[in-house]
């Protein structure tokens, strides 16, 4: 299983007052690491981003690139960040900074100093993150001296197959969406009908299947009990479909938004699909280790939520709330 480590993505929060982002005096935010290993480190969050939850990366991207009092600390933070999560067994790194700023200009500038810090680090492939093109093409300009390091544009779709002429480009690996241009897929049928446009543009521009990466999007149960199945169901019928060549890949903790129990449930969730063809996730593999405390009776119930014997997580709830 190829893991695709999404741990360096502007969105991700940490809760002001937890152990890792302590509140200071005023309503401010430090963010701490280390102590255990070693003598403990931290930064101080922005006063525009130090809310009840702080977006800890883009923090420290912020004090970094700027250059302020602790831009050596925040910079130590996010290289602890990527190589964490390459110790703990990711083949690619995600690095997404949507959420660094409104300014689209800003989040480019963000993407392509990060690119080049975490290229310096590690010699993981990058997984470059974006909504936007010109976003993802500062990304990989980022690079500067360093255009050799593999690279894998996330995501090319029917509403930006110009994605595809930037990975043909850089000889890079692709993620196709099966995002429409129009709706989301909602069906097996519809991921698989979505995917197979641009399965041949990527043909077409000369990117082997082994740099393909498929991707017919994961959704919460919690909001349609079919969204499980119609992932799954797409996955093995992908693979029937482009053979063993292709990556089939998907967000796996998608799936469980809005649930308790959210390990458990994704980590069912990804055995279910890889059985059926997927061999790459998009996940923190920190939280790929089963616990413990997972019975046989709560695996089982966690399966039941996934592929839509127990809609809305019914009885799953009710395990939940009687410990």
């Amino acid at each position: 299983m190829l893991i695709i480590g999404e741990n360096l993505h502007c969105s991700r929060v940490l809760k002001r007052g937890g152990t890792r982002c302590q509140a200071t005096a005023g309503g401010g935010a430090r963010i701490v690491w280390g102590g255990s290993a070693g003598a403990e480190q931290g930064f101080a969050v922005p006063p525009e981003l130090a809310g009840d939850k702080v977006k800890h990366v883009a923090a420290a991207i912020r004090v970094a690139q700027n250059q302020a009092a602790d831009a050596a600390a925040a910079l130590a933070y996010l290289q602890d960040l990527a190589r964490r999560q390459e110790q703990a067994g990711a083949h690619y790194l995600d690095l997404n900074t949507d959420e660094f700023s409104t300014d689209k200009a800003c989040n480019a500038e963000a993407l392509a100093w990060l690119v080049g810090q975490v290229a310096a680090w590690i010699r993981l492939p990058l997984s470059l993150d974006s909504s936007d093109v010109d976003v993802l093409r500062a990304g990989a300009a980022g690079l500067g001296t360093l255009s050799g390091h593999p690279l894998l544009f996330n995501s090319a779709s029917l509403e930006r197959p110009e994605v595809l002429d930037l990975a043909a480009a850089a000889g890079a690996d692709v993620l196709l969406s099966a995002a429409g241009a129009a709706t989301m897929p909602q069906t097996a049928a519809e991921r698989v009908a979505a995917l197979k446009p641009m399965v041949e543009l990527a043909s077409a521009k000369g990117i082997a299947p082994e740099r393909m990466f498929l991707d017919p999007l994961v959704f919460p149960v919690a909001v349609d009990p079919a969204h499980g199945n119609g992932f799954i169901n797409a996955c093995r019928e992908l693979r029937k479909r482009y053979g063993p060549a292709v990556h089939i890949v998907g967000g796996i903790s998608n799936v469980s938004f809005g649930m308790p129990e959210r390990r458990l449930l994704n980590y069912v969730f990804l055995k279910l699909a890889a059985a059926n063809g997927l061999d790459a996730a998009i996940y923190d593999p920190h939280q790929l280790a089963p616990l413990p405390a997972w019975t046989p009776e709560w695996l089982a119930a966690a399966t039941r939520v996934l592929t839509g014997d127990d809609p809305y997580g019914m009885d799953f709830l009710a395990l939940v709330r009687a410990g």
